[in-house]
């Protein structure tokens, strides 16, 4: 009859006899591996109970057990969650009125470029005459009056009336 090897015995000794079936019935059949087997759960209980008995002895443990700080993290994570806000706040205060100070100025800017432009339009609007017939406006000038347009013009030795200028106007398109 062959006898079991210490890995068999180790294994049956760690694990359940369930899964060592051969081995197990070996070890009934056999004394010797029967032997062997319990001398080897004597050791190991005799380690247990003496491992056991170390540690009732000792007063504390060597390592300091560390115990989560679950709410001590509470109050850290409010604290840092209103300076969060706080910050958000400040930015606000600070961003909001600069936002409008900008804006202010642009709509001012606007303003103004819409002046000029109207005053322009007014300016070309208010004029008798096209710019091109300026100069030759400037020429037919007579002396002792102020513009052309008002001047007097010989027909017949009369000033022209006022339904002769209007009709010669609109001749002309409209243009003095």
């Amino acid at each position: 009859m062959r006898h079991l090897t210490s890995e068999q015995i180790s294994k049956l000794v760690a694990g359940s006899s369930l899964e060592f079936a051969e081995e197990n019935q070996h070890c009934r059949e056999c004394p010797v591996c029967a032997a062997e087997l319990a001398r080897d759960r004597n050791v190991l209980s005799l380690f247990r109970n003496s491992v056991r008995a170390w540690t009732e002895k000792q007063n504390h443990s060597e390592f300091p057990v560390v115990l989560p700080a679950a709410r001590r993290s509470e109050p850290v994570h409010r604290q840092s969650l209103t300076w969060v806000v706080v910050g958000a706040g400040l930015a606000l205060a600070i961003a909001v009125p600069i936002y409008r100070d900008a804006r202010d100025r642009q709509i001012k800017t606007q303003a103004d470029q819409d002046i000029l432009l109207t005053e322009d339009v007014s300016a070309h609007l208010a004029r008798r005459v096209p710019v091109a017939m300026n100069s030759l406006m400037q020429l037919m000038s007579v002396e002792g009056s102020g513009s052309a347009a008002d001047s007097t013009v010989p027909n017949n030795g009369k000033k022209r009336s006022s339904e002769s200028s209007s009709k010669s106007l609109s001749q002309n398109g409209g243009v003095q």
